[in-house]
Order: C-alpha cells, then sequence, then structure tokens
C-alpha cells in the first residue's frame, strides 16, 4: 500500500498540466497522469488509462498498469501483464517467455528487464529453461 502524499501528488498533477499546454493530451502524458492517480484514485487512474488507451491502443505502460490492478483485482485472464501472471500462477517458463515478448516490443522497460531476468536466476536452479 502506498502512503498518500497529498503535496507530492498536486506537484506531479502539476507538472503534469504543464505538459499538456505544451503538447497536449498525448498517449505518454496520459499514462503518467494515470501513474499518478494510481497512488490514491483507483477510478481516476482507469479512467485516464481508457483515454491514453484512445489515443494509443498500444501504449505499453498504460497495459502494464492495467495489468497489475487487473491482477490486484484476481481478474487473471483479463490481465494484460501476462509475464506477471503468468509468474503469480507459478508458470515461469511463460512468464519468462512473455517478458522476453515484451522486451522485443519495449526495449527500454526496465521493469520487464527486471522481471525477466530475476525470473531466470530464480529458477535457473529448477532446469526449467
Amino acid at each position: 500500500m502506498h502512503i498518500h502524499n497529498e503535496s507530492a501528488n498536486s506537484e506531479a498533477l502539476g507538472w503534469i498540466a504543464k505538459e499538456k499546454a505544451i503538447v497536449g493530451e498525448t498517449a505518454e502524458v496520459l499514462c503518467r497522469e494515470a501513474i499518478v492517480y494510481s497512488y490514491y484514485d483507483s477510478v481516476k487512474c482507469e479512467e485516464t488509462l481508457v483515454k491514453c488507451l484512445s489515443v494509443n491502443p498500444c501504449h505499453p505502460r498504460a497495459h502494464y498498469i492495467r495489468g497489475l490492478t487487473l491482477k490486484k483485482q484476481g481478474d487473471f485472464e483479463g490481465a494484460i501483464n501476462l509475464g506477471t501472471t503468468f509468474h503469480s500462477m507459478g508458470d515461469y517458463p511463460k512468464a519468462k517467455i512473455a517478458w522476453e515478448r515484451a522486451l522485443f516490443f519495449l526495449p527500454s522497460d526496465k521493469t520487464a528487464r527486471r522481471n525477466l531476468m530475476e525470473c531466470i536466476y530464480n529458477q535457473s536452479g529448477t532446469g526449467s529453461y
């Protein structure tokens, strides 16, 4: 659980408002806004993610955040974050493949890279890979 820090949230949303004034409501700006809301307002987070994905249906970070939310709600089939979902279910080979695919499409994704490395190193003694 995240500690609610109203001042930090307001400051972050202020910077996002400035970004919007400069570049408009791009998918990336909307995704960043959704991340801020994810700390304290799940309804606004979901609304902003929907808006983000209407601008760019393939935005990887928006899908990742949505997948985490669905996973927390127990909706494993609806979760788009397949790597984390498979890992939670104990299906490490499928988790590895999902994170490899994520990195193919977004090589700069540090979270997918870290998850893949941890999956490989933590499971390396099992002979699964």
